[in-house]
């Protein structure tokens, strides 16, 4: 999910560290809040886990399909995407090959073997 952040003018005489600094603050703001929330509202039990927070507005839930729909209602929450919303379509990693350092190695063990 995403949650607000703060206002441009807000960051505009900050250097980068305190920019980051500032952004993670507020998500940590944002996730205690949704965690008042959640148990205000009798929610609580149906929540395994809310990431820690990060420098990026958003927050990761792991929750019911109830709660999941209910999360946009909460202070400070922009929008909400379920996990099966969106494809996560990660090319794979070519196939390595046995460096020849390994490979010499290999064949010093096996000449030695063979003796």
């Amino acid at each position: 999910m995403t949650v607000t952040r703060p206002a441009p003018d807000e960051l505009a005489d900050l250097d980068r560290a305190q920019k980051y600094q500032l952004l993670e603050d507020n998500s940590a703001r944002r996730r205690e809040e949704l965690l008042r929330w959640l148990k205000e509202h009798g929610l609580a039990d149906q929540v395994a886990d809310v990431s820690q927070p990060t420098a990026f507005n958003m927050l990761f839930v792991t929750a019911t399909s109830s709660v999941a729909e209910r999360l946009a209602n909460a202070p400070g929450v922009i929008s909400v995407t379920q996990a099966g919303e969106f494809a996560i379509d990660l090319p794979k990693p070519p196939a390595r090959a046995a460096s020849p350092r390994r490979k010499r190695k290999k064949e010093e063990v096996d000449g030695e073997v063979d003796r």
